[in-house]
């Protein structure tokens, strides 16, 4: 799947402010906009960037002097943060406050959820498509499927890195949609430091048929 692509001309200053500010903090960090197809960032951080000086870490092996009082503390691999204050729409589409996580002080994954009516999610995962596909072009990997009524989907954006919406619940009879952004070949890298026996396979082709 293509999207029809609109104009990116107030764009341009997002990727020049991401190849001047990567991994910095900075109090309007959760105001920025989304940013270009040429380098993918979200706000003023990208994939392989360390965490900003606003973030505290709320899960994994979290160190006392950069954690949340809330954070569930594991020996997990990854460290997840969050920042103190970001986000809480892209477009018109509301969302839970993202996660990032990161490996060896790289960032690897964003997620967060959407917070809508259950009876709205389609339209809802519907207009973030479009606002997604906007700054990052996308490209439909894996056709959307439907279940339990949560339309989920794969794609992939012009820089390269993997977009899925995929089902979840916070209770028995309570479904969400979430988000996840994540950099395969950097993904690939911490699932096989994880499992050494692990086999990275490739991204689907995209979806022709769509």
């Amino acid at each position: 799947m293509k999207f029809i692509r609109s104009p990116r001309g107030p764009i341009f200053f997002l990727f020049l402010l991401c190849l001047i500010l990567p991994g910095t903090a900075t109090s309007f960090a959760h105001n920025l906009p989304l940013s270009s197809t040429d380098m993918f960032c979200f706000g003023d951080i990208g994939f392989g960037d360390p965490p900003t000086q606003d973030m505290l870490c709320v899960g994994g092996p979290c160190d006392e002097t950069t954690s949340s009082t809330a954070a569930k503390i594991n020996d997990s691999i990854l460290l997840s943060y969050q920042r103190s204050v970001d986000r809480t729409h892209l477009g018109s589409v509301a969302i839970t406050t993202p996660r990032y996580d990161f490996h060896d002080n790289r960032l690897i994954r964003i997620q967060f959820n959407l917070i809508c009516p259950p009876e709205n999610l389609q339209s809802c995962a519907e207009r973030l498509t479009h606002k997604l596909d906007d700054h990052y072009g996308l490209t439909l990997l894996q056709s959307p499927k439907t279940e339990s009524s949560l339309p989920t989907g794969l794609y992939q954006s012009d820089s390269g890195e993997v977009v899925s919406f995929f089902a979840s619940k916070i209770e028995e009879d309570t479904p969400m949609l979430s988000v996840r952004f994540y950099n395969k070949p950097i993904m690939d890298e911490v699932r096989t430091e994880a499992n050494p026996a692990y086999i990275a396979s490739p991204l689907p082709a995209p979806y022709a048929s769509y």
